[in-house]
């Protein structure tokens, strides 16, 4: 679920520096770069949770 939110503001903010005529003009292109920062936010923050994961359950076995 942090993944899915961390894309979708990413995509967010993304489209907050985009001018309308490039929206209007080049759908395909604003669709795509979203694709591409929506994937990258996703699978950064998707990374960081599986080592944090990893982390405290090695702990968890230690004590």
């Amino acid at each position: 679920i942090i993944s899915v939110l961390g894309g979708l503001l990413s995509i967010w903010d993304y489209s907050r520096h985009i001018a309308s005529e490039i929206w209007l003009s080049e759908p395909y292109f604003f669709i795509g770069k979203s694709i591409n920062e929506f994937t990258q936010t996703g699978l950064i923050l998707f990374t960081v949770a599986c080592l944090l994961l990893l982390f405290l359950d090695r702990k968890a076995y230690k004590a």
